[in-house]
């Protein structure tokens, strides 16, 4: 794909994409009224979506974002970061490592979520989830057939 994006400064105001072989970084995300900042980008299969944790201070949402457009879909209110994986999105809910169906094409969730595992940090005031990454929760979301939803 050729780029990647990062925080502009330690404040993470907005994202930003730069060339992976250098260049002057472009903002991707704009602050909105009430909004502190914009963290934990993770991309999507296409490598052109993105999500993202848009956190203010009534609440943080959950967003996807695109590096061809400054149009953004929100996934509602969330407490952690979230990161795609086999068809799923991964995230924290109060203390919980959940795991839900989303439709890649469509930037939209399915059915409910499920648990994967309890007793699971967000590092506050950051909403960065403590869970590991993908490669290594992969095995998690294969085994959710049959499981309750809670």
């Amino acid at each position: 794909m050729g780029t990647r994006r990062c925080a502009a400064n330690w404040s993470c105001d907005r994202l930003w994409t730069v060339a992976a072989t250098g260049g002057k970084p472009t903002p991707v995300t704009s602050l909105k009224s009430g909004e502190t900042g914009h963290r934990w980008p993770s991309f999507l299969p296409d490598n052109h979506h993105f999500l993202y944790l848009a956190q203010a201070d009534v609440g943080d949402e959950l967003r996807v974002g695109s590096l061809t457009s400054t149009d953004t879909v929100s996934l509602g209110a969330f407490e952690s970061n979230a990161r795609h994986v086999n068809g799923r999105l991964l995230f924290v809910r109060n203390e919980r490592l959940m795991s839900q169906v989303f439709d890649t094409d469509a930037l939209l969730l399915k059915d409910d979520p499920m648990v994967v595992a309890e007793r699971v940090a967000v590092v506050v005031p950051w909403g960065r989830g403590q869970f590991p990454p993908p490669e290594r929760v992969c095995w998690c979301t294969a085994a959710l057939a049959g499981r309750s939803r809670n």
